[in-house]
């Protein structure tokens, strides 16, 4: 997750010491960035926002006067962080992000924000209302790249799977490598006894093998069960990548 961080200083005996995680503040924003916005408060602070803690996901409609909440400070870079997150300003619990189960297929998010070098933000059609995901840039396809556009266009629409949920920003993860809608195994819930499934060697050890799935998923196999006949030395006879 990209951050932008402005230094604080000491002026006229405020400290730094001063502010606590938690602490709520009025602020003005000062400026808005490529990945969120830069706040001012208590007069002699400034702090920054990213684009998973703001009010609205997208940077528009920006309002000068604003209600944010400290996240962390960094004593070492003098760096503050703040949210305007409505769950975490008003100590309640996130969205409903668990209305979408990871595994789930959705066939026509849409892509409302592109983040050039981190990711894409999805509007996933659910009832009664709908839920936002993300999806990092390293998640976007099989192949590394570089440039999401222009692949990808705001306001396009995508073929996506549930990964998991970041609580803190009550948002869902998800993935649009095509090898996540290959095979039956996405998640470990998925496993069962006796099943048939292709794998990948990603390691060879003395003691058995790292397989990984199609959908991500790693396992391990046993020396013992790596092949019917006794097996000194595994990596003779399995190849990394295999």
């Amino acid at each position: 997750m990209l951050m932008w961080y402005l230094n604080t200083k000491d002026l006229k005996g405020i400290s730094l010491d001063l502010l606590i995680p938690g602490m709520m503040v009025n602020a003005r924003v000062n400026a808005v960035l490529s990945n969120g916005i830069m706040l001012s408060f208590l007069t002699y602070f400034t702090g920054t926002v990213d684009v998973f803690h703001l009010k609205e996901l997208v940077l528009d409609n920006i309002i000068a006067a604003v209600n944010a909440r400290i996240l962390f400070i960094d004593p070492s870079t003098r760096a503050i962080g703040l949210t305007m997150n409505p769950h975490l300003l008003q100590n309640t619990a996130p969205p409903r992000v668990r209305i979408l189960k990871a595994g789930e297929f959705y066939d026509q998010p849409q892509i409302i924000r592109i983040d050039k070098r981190s990711g894409l933000l999805l509007r996933i059609p659910c009832e009664p209302s709908p839920v936002p995901a993300y999806v990092a840039i390293s998640d976007v396809a099989d192949k590394e790249i570089h440039k999401i556009e222009p692949k990808f266009k705001e306001g396009g629409l995508v073929h996506a799977r549930i990964l998991g949920y970041r609580h803190l920003e009550g948002l869902a993860m998800g993935i649009l490598k095509a090898s996540a809608f290959e095979g039956s195994v996405f998640t470990h819930s998925d496993v069962k006894p006796g099943m048939v499934v292709k794998a990948k060697v990603i390691a060879v050890k003395n003691f058995g093998a790292f397989l990984q799935f199609p959908g991500g998923v790693k396992a391990l196999c046993p020396l013992q069960r790596m092949s019917e006949s006794e097996i000194s030395k595994p990596r003779k006879k399995f190849q990394v990548l295999s």
